[in-house]
Order: C-alpha cells, then sequence, then structure tokens
C-alpha cells in the first residue's frame, strides 16, 4: 500500500484533514462507495456515518457538507492524475509518446489504483465520470473558482496543454484543446454506461483512448501543415 504518499488538497475544502485519523478514512473510503452507488442527490451525511461506523456529527467536523466532499474527492483524483502523469511523462523524450501516454492515463480505469487502500480510485474514477457536471455547474462556480477549489483540474489541463504545444508549437487552440478531451472522456464514460445513443464507444477502456488520441493528432497534424505551407 502507498500509505506514505500524501495527495495535496485545498485546506479550504475541509474543516479537519479526513487523512489525518483512521475515522477520516474510513468517511472518504465509504463517501467514495456510497456516492457512486445512490448519487449524490441521495447521498447524506447521516448515512454516511452508519456506514463509516462513526456519528453524524463526527462526519460535520470533517467537512462542511456534502458538495464540499465532493470537490474534495475530485481535486484527490485530479491531483492522483497530475501525479501519475508528471511521474508517467518524465522520461519520455518524444512529444507523440507523451500525449500518447497522457491520453492512455485519463481515460484509463486506474486498474492500478487500488494500491492506496483507503481510496478506491477505480470506484472514484467512475463517480468523477458521473457526477462531474455537479463540480462546475452551480450558482457558486465562480466565488469557488476565486478559493481555488479547481486549481488540480487547471494544473492537469495544463499539462496536457504543455504536451500539445511540443508537438505543435503555437497552436493557438491548445488550451481548449486540452479542457475539451479531459471533459469529453467524462462525457463519453457517462454516455457509453447510460447513453449509448449518444456515443460510439462501446468499451471506454479500448475505445476512449484511441478516439481521443486520433482526434487531437488529426488536428495538430493539419495546423502544422497550414504552417509549412502544404
Amino acid at each position: 500500500m502507498l500509505s506514505y504518499l500524501k495527495i495535496k488538497v485545498n485546506e479550504s475544502l475541509y474543516l479537519k484533514d479526513p487523512e489525518s485519523s483512521e475515522v477520516g478514512k474510513r468517511i472518504l473510503q465509504q463517501s467514495i462507495r456510497m456516492i457512486d452507488e445512490m448519487g449524490l442527490e441521495a447521498f447524506t451525511f447521516k448515512k454516511l456515518a452508519d456506514k463509516a461506523n462513526t456519528t453524524e456529527s463526527t462526519v460535520y467536523r470533517y467537512f462542511e457538507n456534502k458538495h464540499k466532499l465532493l470537490l474534495y474527492l475530485s481535486n484527490w483524483y485530479w491531483a492522483w492524475l497530475d501525479y501519475r502523469m508528471v511521474f508517467a511523462l518524465n522520461n519520455i523524450q518524444d512529444p507523440n509518446e507523451k500525449l500518447s501516454k497522457a491520453v492512455e492515463i485519463l481515460t484509463s480505469n486506474a486498474a492500478l489504483d487500488h494500491l492506496i487502500e483507503h481510496m478506491d480510485l477505480v470506484t472514484l474514477g467512475h463517480l468523477i465520470h458521473s457526477e462531474s457536471s455537479k463540480i462546475f455547474r452551480i450558482k457558486d462556480v465562480d466565488k469557488e473558482n476565486e478559493e481555488g477549489y479547481y486549481h488540480g483540474y487547471k494544473l492537469l489541463c495544463m499539462r496536457l496543454q504543455e504536451v500539445i504545444l511540443q508537438i505543435a508549437p503555437g497552436f493557438p487552440h491548445a488550451n481548449s484543446l486540452a479542457s475539451t478531451i479531459l471533459e469529453g472522456i467524462h462525457k463519453q464514460y457517462f454516455f457509453a454506461e447510460h447513453l449509448p445513443k449518444l456515443t460510439d464507444i462501446r468499451n471506454p477502456a479500448q475505445d476512449l483512448p484511441h478516439f481521443f488520441l486520433e482526434i487531437t493528432t488529426s488536428v495538430l497534424d493539419r495546423f502544422k501543415s497550414e504552417q509549412n505551407g502544404q
């Protein structure tokens, strides 16, 4: 178990660091399973307390509300993806290989992420794909953005943007392309599971890396051809 790994999350998202105690880790562990199973609407701290073998008041000592808990989990997941991407790309020199590896990481089902005992990141990845619209599309999005609640997502987007620009320096839509890939991954996973007539993806783990890599390379190849006057 990678118990020594500490993922940094915005301290404003919690009242007490849940990874600082066994109770807090149980709260994280059970919240991932429960939100994924029942959805954020049906999820309550009372139900969470029962599953985590604690009290509702104890849960509130860690998190102000369930939206803050969802933000914590999403920030943890984004930071973990960023960690994986930085680690995986560090020794790759070829920009095209970097892009392929980055897309592979972003679209994977986190099959090896069970190494962190209290964070089931396979389930958490599924949760983020299902509940991603509830992270940003809220009335207080501007306020939360000012508080830095989406910094991890922006950092992940920046990592992908940097790889894109290594392939096609001067490409004017690198940021837009990177964020479109990240959001598109969530949507395609969701569509494949719930609204299959809106997608051609049947096996996300196999189809999504190819799909997004093909889109990205096609766009960048066209830009490079135009730059070269072809």
